[in-house]
């Protein structure tokens, strides 16, 4: 239900799109109605120009040199059902729209007084309510990464991180308020990993785990980074899904391009 008001924008402009569309076919096409007989396993076209009751009288043979008229015809009588349609779709779509409020109840809650919110339980919480609710919970397993951070590199949020693409990372997931972890504990069925960032798309309130890959021009390197990435599958984490990578050699850095385009994607 989160994404409804999102699917209807995104169908709407696909019959604005769907119109314009027609309208073109429409515009300029000839005039008359097209017949179509079959002959011998062919097809035979033929352009009426007069009322249906004298068809006989004014309809003409369509020669095979000319059936670009007959596909403007047939092309123009498919766009005007599509108008139609549309048109009408697009209309219940924006008297929809109109009356579609899901965030007025979720910030009902919102706004009471603080008072009041420390008695009462949230019917439906905001977007950013729930990211606070979920940004204070305590992670499962209770337990931090063994593994030494060796940088001095910290985050704008003083936290501390392993490498400058990280840093990049939760900088810009921060700047555009999209709430995350870093290194947070997660136990899969064969043990504790500890993703470099857990993220929650506040509107669907998806969770995902991303893994940035920072020396995969190291073979050692990229060959731990498959184990884990393959653990991940077999626990239901898959790319493109609810795990995103990102990756980046020596030569070639993290593009802010892709970075901006992944956040984008997934957590928008």
């Amino acid at each position: 239900m989160k994404d409804l008001e999102k699917m209807l924008i995104d169908r709407r402009n696909e019959l604005e799109t769907m119109i314009e569309n027609a309208n073109k076919c429409i515009d300029g096409a000839p005039e008359g109605r097209l017949e179509i007989l079959t002959q011998n396993g062919h097809y035979r076209y033929y352009l009426c120009n007069g009322s249906t009751a004298h068809k006989a009288l004014v309809r003409s043979y369509i020669p095979k040199a000319e059936e670009k008229l007959a596909a403007l015809i047939a092309q123009r009588d498919y766009a005007k059902k599509i108008l139609n349609y549309a048109v009408s779709e697009k209309s219940k779509i924006d008297a929809l729209l109109q009356v579609y409020s899901p965030r007025e109840t979720q910030e009902i809650y919102e706004r009471l007084h603080l008072g009041r919110k420390a008695i009462v339980t949230p019917l439906l919480m905001s977007d950013d309510g729930y990211a606070r609710k979920w940004k204070a919970a305590s992670p499962e397993p209770l337990c931090v990464n063994s593994f030494p951070v060796q940088s001095e590199i910290y985050t704008e949020n003083n936290e501390h991180v392993r490498s400058k693409s990280e840093k990049i990372i939760a900088d810009k997931l921060s700047l555009m308020g999209i709430p995350y972890k870093y290194e947070q504990a997660l136990a899969l069925k064969e043990k504790v990993v500890f993703p470099d960032f857990t993220v929650l798309n506040k509107r669907s309130r998806k969770i995902y785990y991303w893994e940035h890959l920072g020396m995969v021009d190291s073979e050692a390197y990229i060959e731990k980074s498959f184990e884990k990435i393959s653990l991940y599958e077999h626990n239901g984490i898959i790319p493109g899904k609810n795990l995103i990578l990102t990756h980046e050699t020596k030569s070639r850095p993290l593009s802010v391009k892709v970075l901006d385009e992944v956040i984008n994607t997934f957590l928008i």
